[in-house]
């Protein structure tokens, strides 16, 4: 995503160490059931937006016009398409309508 945006060397530098820094934390809540707790999933995607906000911090003004067009952009076609992961609203009915039968019980 940030590839189009010619960052100078020091600007992917510090992308660098706030994603590896970000990466720590996302790792963690992830092991902490992050993909399967809708409450976890909140917590997930709140560091993720304070990772973005951090990361257009580093930006310049023309950098974060084009980082803002390409969020909206990614997050119209995650709403277009039910979500990135597969895990953002309700999982998808059959042919018929019908919704998908229940997980198996543990």
């Amino acid at each position: 995503m940030l590839k189009d945006l010619n960052l100078t060397k020091d600007q992917q530098s510090q992308v660098q160490l706030i994603r590896d820094r970000y990466r720590l934390k996302a790792d963690s809540l992830r092991l902490g059931g992050a993909a399967h707790d809708s409450t976890s999933r909140a917590a997930f995607r709140s560091v993720m937006t304070q990772e973005m906000s951090e990361i257009r911090a580093v930006l310049t003004p023309d950098q974060q016009k084009q980082f803002d067009d390409k969020m909206a952009k990614m997050k119209e076609r995650r709403a277009q398409h039910g979500g990135r992961d597969g895990h953002d609203g309700p999982p998808p009915a059959d042919q018929n309508g019908n919704p998908p039968p229940p997980p198996p019980a543990p």
